[in-house]
């Protein structure tokens, strides 16, 4: 049987204040966004709103093999397509963002780098 003191000077009540203050994030850190998530979802929405518009407009094509047809079938499609992609994935990381916080951030912070890095290389491609 274990038995437990909870007087308020006892040591095992110190740890179980530590404890629950480790385990429990604050409110607002429960239910603030992380600023990467909303980075990432601001430039798949550029993306999607930049390409959309270009495709109607006759002066781009989708570089991505797994849209294009959605692309090619009209706006409506297009957009209901590219935001299955990318939504889904946005929850995700914001729910494992409390699970593993410096990890997501990093995650994230990569995948930004990156996504700027190939959109910025479809965009030019088209140019030259």
């Amino acid at each position: 049987m274990l038995v437990r003191s909870t007087g308020p000077g006892s040591r095992n009540a110190a740890r179980e204040i530590r404890a629950r203050k480790v385990r429990q994030p604050g409110l607002s850190e429960r239910t603030a966004t992380s600023p990467e998530v909303v980075a990432l979802f601001s430039l798949c929405m550029l993306d999607m709103v930049s390409s959309a518009w270009l495709f109607r407009q006759g002066l781009a094509t989708e570089g991505n093999p797994l849209l294009r047809g959605a692309a090619d079938a009209g706006t409506i499609e297009f957009v209901l397509v590219k935001l299955v992609s990318f939504i889904p994935g946005l929850i995700a990381a914001e729910w494992y963002r409390h699970v593993r916080p410096r990890f997501t951030r990093h995650l994230l912070r990569c995948v930004i780098a990156a996504y700027l890095v190939i959109y910025s290389a479809g965009v030019l491609a088209q140019f030259f």
